[in-house]
C-alpha cells in the first residue's frame, strides 16, 4: 500500500473518531434531543386546534383582566384548556398576553395583542402570533371577541381551583 492511500486511511478514521466524539457524548445527545423536543413542541403551537383555542383563551383572559387582577397574583393564572401537556409562564395585561414555554437559553409561544384599528365598539380584534427567540414572529390567526365577554363567576373558581392543582 502506497504511503499517499495510508496517509488517507489514516485522515479519515481519525475524522471518523472526531465526528463520533463530537456527536455522539452525552452532552451533544443531549442537546441534539433538546433541539427535537423543541420542535416537536413548536410544531404542536403552530396548529389550529391549539392556537385557536390558545387565543380566544387569552383574550378572553385580557378582556377580563381587573376580574382577573383582583383574584391572582401576577403569572399565577393558568391556562388549562389550552396548554394540556405543560403549563406556559403567562403574562396577561388588558391590551397583549404572551404565554411562553422554554428556560435558560431558548423561549417560544404565543403574543397576542389588541388590533384597536380594526376593533369596533361591539367587538374586539386579538392578532395571536407564534414568536420565537431564532426566528421572526408568525401570524397565526385574528381572533374576534364580542366586548362584553368577560370571565364568569363560575369560570374564574374553575381558573382558582385549577392554580391549587399545581
Amino acid at each position: 500500500m502506497s504511503m499517499s492511500k495510508k496517509r488517507k486511511i489514516v485522515i479519515a478514521a481519525v475524522m471518523l473518531g472526531l465526528l463520533a466524539a463530537v456527536f455522539l457524548n452525552p452532552v451533544s445527545l443531549w442537546l441534539i434531543g433538546m433541539a427535537y423536543s423543541i420542535n416537536k413542541e413548536e410544531a404542536a403551537l403552530c396548529k389550529p386546534e391549539a392556537y385557536m383555542s390558545a387565543g380566544e383563551i387569552l383574550a378572553l383572559y385580557c378582556q377580563s383582566y381587573s376580574l382577573l387582577q383582583s383574584y391572582f397574583i401576577y403569572g399565577d393564572v393558568r391556562l388549562p384548556k389550552a396548554f394540556d401537556r405543560q403549563y406556559p409562564s403567562v403574562k396577561i395585561l388588558k391590551q397583549e398576553a404572551t404565554a411562553w414555554y422554554g428556560s435558560g437559553f431558548y423561549h417560544f409561544g404565543y403574543e397576542l395583542s389588541l388590533d384597536s384599528e380594526a376593533s369596533s365598539p361591539s367587538e374586539n380584534v386579538w392578532q395571536l402570533h407564534l414568536f420565537r427567540e431564532d426566528k421572526e414572529s408568525r401570524h397565526l390567526a385574528t381572533i374576534r371577541m364580542d366586548t362584553n365577554r368577560r370571565l364568569t363567576p363560575d369560570e374564574i373558581l374553575e381558573i382558582k381551583e385549577m392554580r391549587t392543582e399545581k
